[in-house]
């Protein structure tokens, strides 16, 4: 059975270790270690032990520039040939020259580097990966854990410091996708700090690389123009052309629109999710109810989607059928439950109600409260529907 793990959480930071494991590298053993090292880190993080783990992430960051500067003077030292410096700068010419005389370390170097990120990371070009391997002295895996230890010790400034150190370098990251644990963390910093800003502006990072997400047109027609190339003009045009459509369909302000909504559109970018989440409720509590809307839509929408996904795997021949159906597959799943409490899910259903019926859609919302009422899989959640539908409709009879 797979797990919620693997399928539903946002890429956690111990994720990389599954890439990142010692056989993965059986090129470099040095490598290796200090990967290994690293992941001793995390698990002493995840057992609390925030001082050890502290001190195994700065002994990674020592062993990756040590095991860089090895394979700098490796290169270096082939600079040495007379031929190899004759060969130029083209990568296939320098190999050429290398295989000829057998330089198996300065070959081993260079492959490891090109299989990794592929030769036009370097344009084809000695030089430039010579440049990538300086850079890659850095180690922004082990910045994100030892910021992740500061702002546990409630050093806010330091964490962030650190986690923006490791986005910067989110270029030389082993697994790229890790950049967006890094931009939740930096929000999260934001959040504590109060700073509105910096929250918004990480998120809408993650969402640029959305499907589907984009913001409203821009009332300014010179600001609508300037979106650079005409291909990314028609990215952003489809974008919003989505998002519109779903707002068009609830603004239809018919309670058969849930169903509908819920049938007729999917979004797999569920590196998203929490991220439209947490703006859908940040708009809402800033009084921007348009804004809110179409994050809390399209949030909605992903969470739909990857919780089908999850169904699909683990139940016989399952297929949507209603969204009141879905939410009650869901609940008997206590790791789709757990996962919708700390990616604010459950609470972006409720919050997509209130938002809905707060845009003049009482009609849709009334009806999206009467399936959260009886089928959100959290108890509070649900509790707080029955309350916002009743607003609507009236307290249910007494039962005579």
């Amino acid at each position: 059975m797979k797990t919620i793990r693997k399928k539903l959480v946002s890429l956690t930071f111990a994720a990389i270790f599954s890439v990142c494991c010692p056989l993965a590298f059986a090129k470099s053993n040095a490598e290796a270690d200090y990967f290994l090292t690293l992941r001793y880190a995390q698990n002493a993080f995840e057992n609390g032990d925030y001082g050890k783990a502290l001190s195994l992430a700065e002994k990674a960051k020592d062993e990756r520039i040590k095991a860089v500067e090895s394979e700098l003077k490796i290169l270096e030292q082939t600079q040495k040939i007379a031929a190899v410096r004759k060969a130029g700068d083209l990568l296939d010419d320098v190999m050429g020259e290398l295989r000829q005389r057998n330089q198996a370390k300065a070959i081993d170097v260079i492959e490891n580097y090109v299989d990794k990120y592929g030769k036009d990371r370097f344009d084809g070009k000695f030089s430039k990966l010579k440049e990538f391997i300086v850079r890659n002295k850095n180690f922004p895996e082990s910045d994100f854990l030892i910021g992740k230890i500061y702002r546990l010790e409630g050093e806010t400034s330091v964490a962030e410091d650190y986690m923006n150190k490791a986005y910067d370098k989110k270029d030389i990251l082993n697994v790229p996708d890790l950049k967006y644990d890094i931009l939740y963390e930096l929000a999260e910093i934001s959040k504590d700090k109060h700073d509105n800003d910096g929250y918004e502006r990480y998120f809408k990072n993650i969402l640029k690389d959305d499907k589907y997400y984009a913001d409203e047109e821009p009332k300014d027609a010179k600001a609508a123009m300037n979106v650079g190339s005409a291909e990314n003009s028609r990215a952003i045009h489809n974008k919003r052309a989505y998002m519109n459509s779903l707002v068009r369909l609830i603004k239809t302000n018919r309670a058969d629109s849930v169903e509908k909504f819920f049938l007729m559109y999917r979004n797999d970018s569920d590196i998203s999710t929490k991220a439209l989440a947490g703006l859908s409720d940040f708009y809402y509590k800033q009084g921007e109810n348009e804004k809110a809307l179409r994050c809390s839509a399209l949030g909605c929408i992903t969470a739909l989607t990857k919780i089908e996904e999850i169904l699909k795997d683990r139940l016989t021949d399952y297929s949507y059928t209603s969204f009141a159906d879905l939410l009650k597959n869901a609940s008997a799943y206590s790791d789709i439950v757990s996962w919708g409490n700390k990616n604010g899910i459950w609470q972006m259903y409720f919050n997509f109600a209130e938002i809905v019926n707060s845009c003049g859609c009482k009609n849709f919302a009334q009806e999206l409260f009467s399936i959260l009422k009886d089928y959100e899989p959290e108890v509070y959640w649900r509790n707080r529907a029955e309350r916002s539908y009743e607003k609507l409709t009236g307290p249910a009879p007494l039962q005579q």
